[in-house]
């Protein structure tokens, strides 16, 4: 990421709207945690005639959405999920999991939970942050109020440390 200036992106407070684009944003991290592995896709097996398949896990990666059927432009038997219940099978491929980490940045009333992909050393609590992600919506429970922001990048561009002042990327 060549972004050295805070000035090119946006604070977090002053988002106002989800946005299909990848924008700029930086914010102080307030939290990490849950560094962990997950699986970049899943395969999973048709109970009904015993298809494979595989789904890529997509964001936020904390739940892996299964297909409605199993599809038979793919070799599969056409069948509802009440019907074929989905087997998962586990792919201990090193190439199919990767790292997360989730970060929580806060300024003023806005909060936005990061999650940084990849093996990098995530930012300390106290680091300001810059940052390129598209902006989605997290909704309270049932309702349409937005509670907070969320997305995804793979890297971040230290701009001010209570620790220490060296650009990790």
């Amino acid at each position: 990421m060549t972004i050295t200036n805070k000035n090119d992106g946006i604070r977090i407070c002053d988002i106002t709207r989800p946005t299909s684009e990848s924008i700029i944003i930086f914010g102080k991290v307030t939290r990490c945690y849950d560094t962990n592995n997950f699986e970049k896709s899943s395969m999973i097996k048709c109970s009904n005639c015993g298809h494979t398949i595989q789904i890529d896990n997509k964001f936020p990666y904390d739940k892996l959405k299964l297909p409605k059927y199993c599809p038979e432009s793919k070799g599969g038997c056409g069948k509802y999920r009440s019907i074929c219940k989905f087997n998962y099978e586990v792919n201990n491929e090193k190439k199919n999991w990767g790292i997360k980490t989730n970060i929580f940045l806060h300024d003023g009333t806005t909060s936005f939970m990061l999650i940084l992909l990849g093996d990098n050393t995530p930012p300390n609590v106290g680091d300001l942050i810059l940052f390129k992600a598209k902006i989605r919506a997290k909704f309270k429970a049932k309702s349409p109020i937005i509670k907070s922001w969320t997305g995804e990048t793979t890297e971040f561009t230290l701009i001010d440390s209570e620790h220490s002042s060296e650009v990790i990327a």
